[in-house]
């Protein structure tokens, strides 16, 4: 066993991951409940395992939030430990940023040494955006600190050829998928094509390897979805935001290539409040039913939450007791867009829509708007970071080391 030593480099890494620490979780409580469309998914999800399991917006189990479960199940698991609050919901995004600064810091320390990595660190713990979603239950931080071990398993399975290392970076992957659906997948070519170029083993046995991990990985992205949409429609609840109440096209649909497209409805923290024409009786229905319990007395209410009156949705809820943080709200933007639309849960306020104002399209991280101004603040830096270690590194084939095969993983 090796002497552990407290070195200056290790030094200054606690002094990273403190400042970290202090930009994620102090005075934590001020942002209330994050997304409330979110937070009210979280209560509804404490109150039974159907709930749980299906990711239910509501008390009465009638409609899904929009999003797979896996990171909704970590903050509804957080709130039964701690007892659920804004800080309880919070508290795994805030925790999972910082660990995704050590993780990075470990990342680059294998291949670029230690100054690098702590470079790579304080840059991430300090970027403004990252802090925020630090602070926030819209679930990104777990799905980057998922994909950060999924970069660090593929470098070592490129690096070493070995089977095990590519199976457990995509299965982390998989998980990834049902944290934020398709959003998980943007890693994977680069994941893909690192393993190609590298020449730890025959090229044979690296398509061999990659098909093995593909089918992993299909099998890990589409469980839970194919468990909803196997069980019959009456009893579970409605899949918000798709169009015909199957995760199947809520995938490709809302959480897919509408995020492409300029005619997404639905923005930021909540669904789009679409419902299918063939559905959309049998969505109204249960609707009024829902209506009737809610009007006796608020029945169906979890503690800390009152109906919204007034909304034009009534299958709305709402955090009495907050004022700190956004609201979740009923009805978003397609509320009586058609007649076969029914308004759904939407969250209002910064939180749950930040980049929402911008139209949606493959360049809008660089057209002049509030997104692109939060990705060029360390970007020149690590454009001229890749160039020097490029040309220091002589970056061409074969790609037969660490730092080439790291440096191809990165700038793609």
């Amino acid at each position: 066993m090796r002497k552990f030593k407290f070195t200056k480099e290790r030094f200054a890494l606690c002094i990273i991951l403190a400042i970290s620490v202090i930009l994620n979780f102090a005075n934590l409580t001020i942002e209330g409940y994050g997304n409330g469309y979110y937070a009210a998914g979280v209560k509804s999800m404490l109150m039974n395992f159907k709930n749980f399991f299906f990711v239910s917006f509501d008390p009465a189990g009638f409609v899904s939030i929009d999003k797979p479960p896996l990171g909704f199940w970590i903050q509804t698991i957080s709130a039964k430990i701690f007892g659920f609050s804004g800080w309880s919901i919070l508290f795994p995004e805030a925790l999972a940023g910082v660990i995704s600064v050590g993780v990075l810091y470990y990342i680059v320390k294998r291949s670029f040494g230690e100054i690098a990595g702590l470079i790579s660190a304080l840059c991430l713990a300090i970027t403004p955006v990252f802090v925020a979603t630090s602070r926030n239950n819209t679930i990104d931080n777990l799905l980057i600190v998922i994909l950060l071990f999924a970069c660090l398993f593929l470098s070592r399975a490129a690096e070493e050829g070995k089977l095990k290392y590519l199976i457990i970076s995509l299965a982390l992957v998989g998980l990834g998928f049902n944290i934020k659906m398709l959003q998980a997948y943007m890693i994977a070519p680069a994941l893909y094509i690192t393993y190609l170029i590298s020449s730890a083993v025959p090229v044979k046995q690296r398509i061999k390897h990659l098909i093995i991990s593909t089918l992993i990985l299909g099998v890990i992205s589409l469980s839970w979805a194919a468990a909803v949409d196997l069980v019959p429609s009456q009893n579970r609840p409605f899949v918000g935001s798709s169009t015909n109440n199957t995760v199947t096209e809520l995938i490709f649909g809302h959480n897919g290539l509408e995020r492409l497209s300029s005619t997404n409805g639905g923005m930021g923290g909540g669904p789009s409040g679409r419902v299918g024409k063939s559905q959309s009786k049998e969505f109204k229905n249960s609707l009024g039913k829902n209506q009737s319990n809610s009007q006796s007395g608020n029945s169906n209410a979890p503690s800390g939450m009152t109906h919204l009156q007034n909304s034009g949705n009534s299958n709305g809820w709402r955090f009495g007791s907050s004022t700190q943080g956004p609201q979740g709200g009923p009805g978003g933007q397609n509320e009586g867009n058609s007649k076969n639309q029914v308004g759904g849960p939407s969250g209002n306020g910064l939180s749950g829509s930040f980049g929402g104002q911008t139209t949606a399209g493959i360049t809008r991280l660089f057209s002049k708007n509030v997104l692109s101004d939060q990705i060029v603040w360390f970007l020149p830096l690590a454009i001229f970071g890749f160039i020097a270690a490029a040309i220091i590194e002589k970056l061409k084939f074969p790609f037969n080391n660490r730092k080439k095969l790291d440096l191809v993983l990165w700038i793609l």
